[in-house]
C-alpha cells in the first residue's frame, strides 16, 4: 500500500496546490449558497404562512428543505468531477509522465486505487464544504443531524460512482478536454438510466428501469435510511468502472 500511499499524497498536493480547484470550489459555494438562501427563505415564508392559519406549521426541515438541497449540491458536484477528473490520467499522459507511472513497481490496480482515492479525498473535502449551509441552521432551529449523515453519505456513494467513471475516461485519452467531455457523458447517462420508466408500459421492464435508477435509490439516503441493496449497487457501479479501468491500463502497459 505504501506505493499507493505516495502517488496520493503527490496527486493531492497537486490537487490543493492547483488554482483550478480553488476556482472550482468557490464556484460550488457561489451556487450552493444561492440555492439554499433560496430555498431557505421559502421554506421561512411557507412556515409563517401556516404557522399563521395553525399552532403547528407541518413542516419538516429535512423533508422540505436539507433533502432538496443536498440533491442540489450532487448534480453540481457531477459537472465539478468531470472537470477536476481531467488530472488523472488525461493529465499524466499530457505532462509525459504516464509511461514513468507503467513502469514503475505498481500494479493496475494499486493505480486506479490511488487515482480514485485522491477522488475520494477530494470530494470529501467538497461535500464537508456544502455541510457548511445546512449545519448553520443549528443556530436558528433543530436540524436532523443523523438524517443529514445518511444524506450525505448517499450522496457520497452516488457521487464515487461518477469519480471512478472519470478515472476511466480519463484513463481512455490523452486529451484534458476529451476527458471532461467523456466524464460527463457517463455520468449523464448513469443520472438518465432510469428515464425508459415512463416511456413503458410493461410492469416488468419499468421496475428494471426502477432499480437501475440512481435516483431512486438516492430517494432513500434523502429521506434518511439506509438501504443495503442500493449501497450494494452504488459499489458494484464503481467496481465496474474501476475494473474497466484496470484494462485500460494494463492495455497501455503492455501495448
Amino acid at each position: 500500500m505504501m506505493p499507493v500511499l505516495a502517488i496520493i499524497k503527490k496527486d493531492l498536493r497537486a490537487f490543493f496546490g492547483s488554482s483550478m480547484f480553488y476556482l472550482l470550489s468557490g464556484l460550488c459555494c457561489l451556487l450552493w449558497g444561492l440555492f439554499f438562501s433560496f430555498d431557505f427563505y421559502k421554506f421561512v415564508e411557507e412556515s409563517f404562512r401556516l404557522s399563521s392559519q395553525s399552532k403547528d406549521s407541518g413542516l419538516n426541515i429535512h423533508q422540505h428543505l436539507v433533502a432538496d438541497y443536498v440533491v442540489v449540491v450532487h448534480y453540481v458536484l457531477v459537472f465539478i468531477i468531470a472537470a477536476l477528473n481531467m488530472k488523472f490520467f488525461a493529465e499524466e499522459k499530457k505532462l509525459k509522465t504516464f509511461p514513468l507511472l507503467l513502469s514503475s513497481p505498481v500494479t493496475s490496480w494499486q493505480l486506479v486505487l490511488a487515482k480514485t482515492g485522491v477522488g475520494a479525498v477530494v470530494l470529501f473535502v467538497l461535500l464537508g464544504i456544502s455541510s457548511v449551509f445546512p449545519l448553520s441552521m443549528v443556530f436558528f432551529g433543530e436540524v436532523p443531524i443523523s438524517l443529514l449523515l445518511f444524506s450525505y453519505f448517499g450522496a457520497f456513494l452516488i457521487l464515487m460512482v461518477y469519480v471512478c467513471a472519470g478515472v476511466l475516461a480519463s484513463a481512455l485519452t490523452d486529451s484534458l478536454i476529451v476527458s471532461v467531455v467523456l466524464s460527463l457523458v457517463f455520468s449523464l447517462t448513469l443520472l438518465l438510466m432510469g428515464a425508459g420508466r415512463e416511456f413503458s408500459s410493461s410492469l416488468a421492464v419499468q421496475e428494471m428501469f426502477q432499480y437501475i435508477s440512481i435516483d431512486f435509490h438516492f430517494s432513500f439516503f434523502r429521506k434518511g435510511s439506509l438501504s443495503p441493496t442500493s449501497v450494494l449497487f452504488f459499489l458494484s457501479l464503481s467496481g465496474f468502472f474501476s475494473l474497466l479501468s484496470e484494462r485500460v491500463i494494463e492495455f497501455h502497459r503492455w501495448r
